[in-house]
């Protein structure tokens, strides 16, 4: 995994490693609102940016975004519930997602179409390096790369029946924010 994927995994041990409090852990996915979200607004800024979107891999990469009040709600079900102690939760959306119909799901939301094309991984990361090498603040990383393909269609299923976490399905979710400052 990436540097970031096991310094999240150091942090959960230490968490779990003392004894004195009464812990929870809480993993979030692709977060989304009206604000943002740095991953997905990311995404969906780089959706905007092109005529034609250049998409790393395929698009088949499952996610499962949340909006953020799925995640408070969840947030204050822990509080106080005995249930959740020494547990870990994953706070994921209620629909999983392909990254390629989410790209299209956002582009309809704000009234645009674009051609999306595919481009081989091995390609986005020879280029990336290249990108990394020669630009104070790349367009496309490595880092950026492994973020996109990363699965994050994680179960939520403890989380509902600890805690009666119910998230929204993202096609519902994005109705309810207000991107008209991104277009």
């Amino acid at each position: 995994g990436s540097e970031y994927a096991r310094s999240k995994i150091e942090a959960e041990q230490a968490v779990r490693s003392q004894s004195k409090m009464k812990t929870t852990i809480v993993r979030p996915t692709l977060i989304y609102d009206s604000q943002g979200g740095q991953e997905f607004m990311m995404f969906f800024d780089s959706l905007l940016k092109y005529p034609v979107v250049p998409f790393v891999g395929s698009g088949k990469v499952k996610k499962r975004p949340v909006y953020s009040e799925d995640i408070v709600t969840g947030l204050l079900a822990i509080v106080g519930n005995e249930r959740s102690y020494g547990k870990s939760y994953d706070f994921s959306g209620g629909e999983e997602i392909s990254m390629r119909h989410l790209a299209h799901l956002l582009l309809e939301i704000v009234g645009r179409k674009k051609i999306i094309i595919p481009v081989p991984i091995f390609i986005c990361k020879i280029l990336a390096l290249l990108m990394e090498k020669s630009m104070s603040h790349p367009p496309l990383t490595r880092y950026g790369i492994s973020r996109i393909v990363h699965e994050t269609a994680f179960d939520h299923s403890s989380a509902k029946e600890d805690l009666g976490y119910n998230p929204i399905r993202v096609s519902e979710g994005l109705k309810l924010c207000n991107f008209s400052d991104r277009i």
